[in-house]
């Protein structure tokens, strides 16, 4: 029963208990090693409890099976984003960004490395394809919220974020 197992650790991590996830993904690659989602979301999990060594060799793992798995690069971009290393951050982003261009994880990823490198206004020419879009991704929202306030655009800020959380869908995907 292996996807039961993995479909419980998945259930597990969204409703925030890593703790619980972590032996599922664990029990589904002690029977079979080659299931990189299962090793792309341990990581997930590693990362959420800020097993940070553990979380990456997650990653190395999940990538040497599958080194175009975007998931798993888009993953491994948050980790490395999160403890400081930006210049290999990038670097994953951007081969996610080779494969699938609008990957919303990677051009929030790339937008909040030049926000944290003092370059907001790079970060939101990365997002603005997407902005335009009736409705971004939840993670293309929080970046472009985080670059507008850096640059003083709080009415647009404002406006947009308005919007957005007005939407029944954003409702429905953040829970509210």
């Amino acid at each position: 029963h292996l996807q039961a197992r993995y479909n419980l650790g998945a259930i597990s991590l969204e409703q925030g208990h890593p703790e619980r996830a972590i032996p599922c993904f664990q029990a589904v690659l002690a029977q079979d090693k080659r299931r990189v989602p299962a090793w792309v979301a341990l990581a997930r999990a590693q990362m959420a409890l800020d097993q940070i060594d553990e979380a990456e060799a997650s990653l190395e793992q999940a990538l040497k099976l599958a080194p175009r798995d975007v998931a798993g690069r888009a993953a491994l971009g948050r980790l490395l984003q999160s403890v400081g290393r930006l210049d290999e951050a990038r670097d994953a982003f951007s081969a996610v960004l080779k494969t699938q261009p609008r990957d919303p994880l990677a051009l929030a990823g790339i937008a909040e490395l030049d926000w944290r490198l003092g370059q907001s206004k790079r970060g939101l020419e990365v997002l603005a394809p997407t902005l335009g879009l009736d409705l971004p991704a939840l993670p293309i929202m929080v970046a472009a919220a985080r670059l507008w306030l850096s640059t003083g655009a709080y009415q647009e800020a404002v406006e947009r974020l308005g919007q957005w959380v007005a939407d029944p869908r954003v409702s429905a995907e953040i829970g509210a």
